[in-house]
C-alpha cells in the first residue's frame, strides 16, 4: 500500500517564512491555514450562540450543560469512525464535504430561529448535529496538516493551525457578542453560514492528495480499519496514557466553557457583549500559548509538558472561579485558555508521533473520542452550579484536575517519557 511520504513537500525557502512560520512555506498549508481561520470564526460563533440561546430560553445552567454535552457527545460516539474514514478516504475531499454540511446546518437553524421555531429541544438537537460534523472535521483536518508538512514539521504545522483557530476565537467571540446584541441569534447563525461558505471556497484550491494508495488491493477493509482503531489504545501504552489524561482534562477542565455564559450574566452581570469579551479573553490566552509553542514546541518533552499544562489549567480555573472582579477574571480566563491550547497541541502531536504513518487518522480519532468524555464534565459542572454556585463548581473542578494530574504523575511513569 502506498502511503503519504513522511517528508515534507519541496518548497522554496523564503527569509520571512522561517522559525515559527516555517510551515507557511508550503503552498497548500497556507491555503489550509486561511480556510481554518474562516472555519474557526464559524466554530467560535457557534459555541457562543448556542450557549446563549439555551440560557435565555431555559434560564438554567443545567440545560446549558446539557446542550454542550450534546455538542460533544458525538466525539465519543463517532470519534473512531471519523478517524477510520480519515484514513480511508481522500482527506482533501472529505474536508470539503464536512464544511458543506456545516453551511446547510447553520442556514436551517438560523431560518428556524428567525421564524420563532427554535426551542430548547431543537437547539440541543442542533448542538448534537454540529458536534457530529465537528467530530469528523477534527481528525481529518489534523491528519491533513501532517500530509502537507510531514513529520519533521508536524508540531509547527499543528501549532500554526491552532494559532489560526485561536486567533479567530478572539474575533469570533467579540463579533459574536456584537452580532447577538444587534442581529439576534438567527442573524448570527446566518453570518456563521457565511464564514463556513468562505472556508469551502478556499479549500477548493488545495492540491495535496492524502491517500494516493486509496482503492488498492493492499488497503485493509473498513471493518479491519475500524477494528485496528478500537485496539490501538489497548496495545499501545503511549496512546493509552494519552487517552487517560485527555479524558480527565476534558471532564474537569474543558467543561468550564459552559460556565462562561453563566458568569457573564449572573456573576459579573455584563450581558451579551461582556459574554463575547470573556470568550475573546480566553481565546487571547490560547493565541499566546500556541504562538509560544510554534517557536519552541518541537524542543519540549511532550509527556512532561502535557502534565504541567494540565495542572496549570486546573490551577488557573480555580483562580478564575474565585474572582469577583471582571479584570482579574479575564486574566485568569486567559491563562486557562493558554493552558488549554498548550495541552491540546501536545496531545495531538504526541498521538500522531506515537503511531505508524497509516494510523494518524485513527490516532486523531482516539483524541476525538477523548474529547467525547466532555459531556460528563458539562453535565456535572452544570448540575453542581445549580445546586451550589457557579464559583464553587469551577473551583471544585479545577482542584480535582490537579489531584488527577498528581495521581497520574505518580502512577504512570510512561506518560512522563513520551
Amino acid at each position: 500500500m502506498t502511503t503519504p511520504t513522511d517528508r515534507p513537500r519541496r518548497a522554496p525557502p523564503h527569509p520571512l517564512l522561517a522559525g515559527p512560520l516555517r510551515t507557511l512555506r508550503f503552498r497548500d498549508f497556507r491555503i489550509l491555514w486561511v480556510a481554518t481561520m474562516a472555519m474557526s470564526m464559524g466554530f467560535w460563533m457557534q459555541q457562543l450562540t448556542l450557549g446563549w440561546l439555551v440560557l435565555q430560553i431555559s434560564d438554567s445552567a443545567f440545560w446549558v450543560g446539557v446542550a454542550e454535552a450534546a455538542r460533544l457527545a458525538p466525539f465519543l460516539l463517532f470519534g473512531l469512525v471519523a478517524g477510520t474514514l480519515a484514513d480511508r478516504l481522500e482527506r482533501r475531499i472529505l474536508l470539503r464535504v464536512i464544511v458543506t454540511v456545516n453551511i446547510i446546518l447553520s442556514v436551517i437553524l438560523g431560518t428556524l430561529e428567525l421564524n420563532g421555531l427554535l426551542t430548547v429541544p431543537i437547539a440541543i438537537a442542533g448542538a448534537f448535529l454540529y458536534g457530529t460534523v465537528n467530530a469528523f472535521l477534527m481528525p481529518t483536518l489534523q491528519a491533513y496538516v501532517h500530509d502537507i508538512v510531514g513529520s519533521r514539521y508536524v508540531v509547527n504545522g499543528l501549532a500554526l493551525n491552532q494559532f489560526a483557530q485561536r486567533l479567530m476565537g478572539v474575533f469570533g467571540g467579540l463579533m459574536g457578542g456584537v452580532l447577538l446584541a444587534f442581529l439576534g441569534i438567527g442573524g448570527t447563525l446566518l453570518v456563521m453560514a457565511g464564514g463556513y461558505a468562505t472556508a469551502l471556497v478556499i479549500l477548493f484550491f488545495t492540491r495535496t492528495a492524502s491517500r494516493p494508495g486509496f482503492g488498492t488491493p493492499e488497503q485493509p477493509s473498513v471493518r479491519q480499519s475500524f477494528g485496528e482503531a478500537l485496539s490501538l489504545a489497548g496495545r499501545n501504552p503511549s496512546v493509552r496514557a494519552l487517552l487517560l489524561l485527555s479524558v480527565a482534562t476534558e471532564i474537569f477542565a474543558f467543561s468550564h466553557t459552559v460556565m462562561i455564559a453563566i458568569f457573564a450574566r449572573d456573576v459579573l452581570e455584563i450581558g451579551e457583549q461582556g459574554f463575547g469579551i470573556m470568550v475573546a479573553a480566553r481565546a487571547v490566552g490560547s493565541v499566546v500559548g500556541v504562538a509560544v509553542l510554534a517557536s519552541i514546541g518541537d524542543r519540549l518533552p511532550k509527556g512532561k509538558s502535557l502534565l504541567v499544562a494540565s495542572a496549570l489549567f486546573g490551577l488557573s480555573l480555580a483562580a478564575f472561579g474565585s474572582q469577583p472582579w471582571l479584570v482579574t477574571a479575564l486574566f485568569f480566563l486567559g491563562v486557562a485558555g493558554m493552558m488549554a491550547s498548550i495541552f491540546d497541541l501536545f496531545q495531538q502531536a504526541a498521538l500522531q508521533l506515537a503511531v505508524g504513518g497509516d494510523q494518524r487518522g485513527r490516532a486523531m480519532g482516539i483524541w476525538v473520542m477523548g474529547v467525547g468524555a466532555g459531556p460528563v464534565g458539562h453535565l456535572e459542572v452544570g448540575s453542581l452550579s445549580d445546586f451550589t454556585s457557579p464559583q464553587f463548581a469551577i473551583i471544585f473542578n479545577g482542584l480535582m484536575l490537579i489531584v488527577v494530574v498528581i495521581l497520574l504523575t505518580m502512577t504512570t511513569p510512561r506518560l512522563r517519557q513520551i
